[in-house]
């Protein structure tokens, strides 16, 4: 350890607060001085246990985007077998990981532990949930700080440097052999189709490849395949380690350590508020989530119109009767999707912005018979979680037909497989707290397809393609998936309408 200049040994002496839990010193604790072991430098006044749990870590985090589902298979069999150490994984399933780490053998510390090094490979994907294009544009140029050091002859400013600020594209399936690497000119657009999406890439990314590859003069499409994953690379490591800073900055906490951002963030809230919760070790305690966040999107009518509205927001009127049938790739559901979820995270947020989270205490209440959940003020202490039976009056029905309260996951009249629903059934001890890829129907399922699928009660049916893997060997597949079916068994549809009812309802017919 370096020595400690004045300064330093008076905060030592002097300091009120242990620099690594950032908690005060009482009377009576150990105050060390805490250092870095690798560098030598003192970092701070701390408790003894506080120093003593502040060590090093070994683990080395390898950092790629969105690897969770086939991508990993191209890696984990040298990962595991190419140097000697052992795997541990965290699996999702037996063809998916959320992260996987490799013990590097021959790395004892001088404690004489097994494995100090460790490779650990985790999924930007699972703290930034969208593509590595669009994170990318959210960063500032001048914090693409590794970029620019890998291009420092090119100017901040210039073009050239701000080329190399986006991500570029590939003809992945065009490339097949290695003699198609050797090609010196950029290969036509439709050359970039896939078929994973049915479509070519759009005209102003190939117009950027092209720009690209006549700026930097490239010679042939190996060239421009290294200069592509180079900035792919460096963009993402731009990406990350903005994002660490951020989070170091804001929460004291760096999310490398971590395998996805709700296991990050649980732990700053822990660190932020101090709450310690406590562990529930009855059974029947942790079943109360039976009942819990069941969220449900209902259409009541299927009725179709020619007039329709246009969710493009270039449209200079919203409501048309002269419709175009190609407008339903511009009017997309998934907007829709949005907007439902932004409000329904709007109202979680001010719910539990206001009503406090249980974190203790937690026990069965002895004589329910006593207990008048009316009595019980909206800002008591303490809450109340209940296991209920509910019926539902029949002249409640009409009134909540568009919504029922209270969904629940159960399979539908003559169905097998269990669903979401909404309905206005009795229900018993129900607990209270006081389909088809969508990039390919918005390109080619029609307005008219649907007309045609709820008046002649029609299925219709579109082939895509998916990536699957089996045993770590990965397959490019085709099938045939249902887009399109006039049969909602979620709801009883009224013969000869297009009006729907929950299940339940007094006027289905028994």
């Amino acid at each position: 350890m370096r020595d400690l200049i004045p300064e330093q040994c008076e905060e030592l002496r002097d300091g009120a607060r242990c620099h690594v839990c950032g908690k005060p010193f009482a009377a009576g604790d150990t105050r060390v001085r805490d250092h870095c072991h690798l560098t030598g430098r003192y970092r701070g006044p701390a408790h003894s246990t506080c120093n003593l749990n502040y060590k090093d870590s070994h683990v080395i985090p390898m950092i790629f985007h969105n690897f969770s589902g086939c991508d990993a298979h191209f890696i984990i069999e040298d990962v595991a077998n190419v140097f000697e150490g052992s795997v541990e994984l965290l699996p999702l399933t037996k063809e998916r990981y959320i992260a996987f780490t490799k013990n590097v053998a021959n790395t004892a510390d001088r404690y004489g532990a097994r494995a100090c090094v460790k490779l650990r490979f985790i999924n930007s994907y699972k703290f930034l949930s969208a593509s590595l294009d669009k994170v990318a544009s959210y960063l500032d140029r001048s914090h693409m700080r590794i970029l620019r050091a890998e291009f420092r002859h090119l100017s901040e400013e210039e073009e050239d440097f701000q080329l190399l600020t986006r991500k570029g594209v590939f003809p992945y399936e065009y490339v097949d052999s290695i003699e198609k690497l050797h090609e010196t000119r950029l290969p036509p657009r439709e050359s970039f189709h896939s078929s994973l999406t049915g479509d070519t890439v759009a005209d102003d990314d190939y117009a950027h490849a092209t720009t690209v590859w006549n700026r930097f003069a490239i010679e042939n499409l190996g060239q421009y395949c290294d200069l592509y994953l180079k900035t792919d690379v460096l963009l993402l490591a731009d990406v990350f380690e903005n994002f660490r800073d951020t989070c170091i900055r804001s929460y004291g906490l760096d999310p490398a350590h971590y395998f996805t951002l709700p296991g990050y963030t649980w732990d700053a809230m822990l660190l932020h508020t101090g709450i310690e919760f406590e562990l529930l070790t009855d059974v029947d305690m942790c079943n109360i989530e039976v009942g819990h966040n069941m969220n449900v999107c209902v259409t009541r009518n299927n009725f179709i119109r020619k007039c329709h509205i246009n969710l493009n927001p270039q449209a200079s009127n919203c409501f048309t009767t002269n419709y175009n049938s190609k407008i339903l790739s511009n009017c997309k559901y998934n907007n829709v999707l949005k907007l439902y979820k932004s409000v329904k995270m709007c109202s979680m947020y001010m719910e539990y912005k206001y009503n406090p989270l249980p974190r203790g205490e937690f026990r069965w209440v002895e004589d329910v018979s006593m207990l008048d959940v009316h009595a019980i003020p909206p800002d008591s202490p303490t809450g109340y979680i209940l296991e209920v039976d509910l019926e539902y009056p029949r002249h409640l029905h009409d009134t909540h037909a568009d919504l029922p309260f209270c969904p629940t996951r159960e399979a539908p009249p003559d169905k097998r497989q269990e669903k979401l629903l909404a309905t206005l059934c009795a229900k018993q001890r129900y607990v209270i707290i006081k389909g088809v890829q969508e990039r390919w129907w918005g390109r080619t399922i029609t307005f008219d397809d649907y007309a045609r699928c709820l008046s002649e009660s029609v299925e219709m049916t579109r082939q895509q393609s998916r990536i699957q893997s089996k045993l770590r060997r990965v397959y490019t597949i085709a099938e045939t998936k249902l887009a399109l079916s006039p049969y909602d068994d979620k709801r009883y549809i009224v013969p000869d309408s297009t009006s729907t009812l929950p299940w339940g309802h007094y006027a289905i017919p028994q």
